[in-house]
């Protein structure tokens, strides 16, 4: 789709899908040569693991920011299927 960086998103949850508070966001590079498997599992997967961590570590700390959505940036992206 032309795009060339992605990442993970922690948010708090609400009543919408993916439309709650973001808590904390990591970007990652997509390289020329990414594939969707590629970019997963050998970065997003891992990062998404950190991201958690960080996370609860924020807020144990109480740190945790609450950074509304902007909505003028929203998109959805369907459930992949087999």
């Amino acid at each position: 789709m032309g795009d060339t960086k992605t990442g993970v998103s922690v948010f708090y949850p609400d009543g919408g899908i993916d439309t709650g508070p973001v808590l904390l966001q990591k970007e990652v590079e997509i390289k020329p040569d990414d594939t969707t498997g590629s970019l997963y599992l050998n970065r997003l997967f891992h990062m998404g693991i950190e991201a958690i961590l960080e996370s609860v570590e924020l807020i144990k700390a109480g740190n945790s920011p609450r950074i509304p959505q902007a909505e003028s940036n929203a998109a959805y992206e369907t459930p992949l299927r087999r």
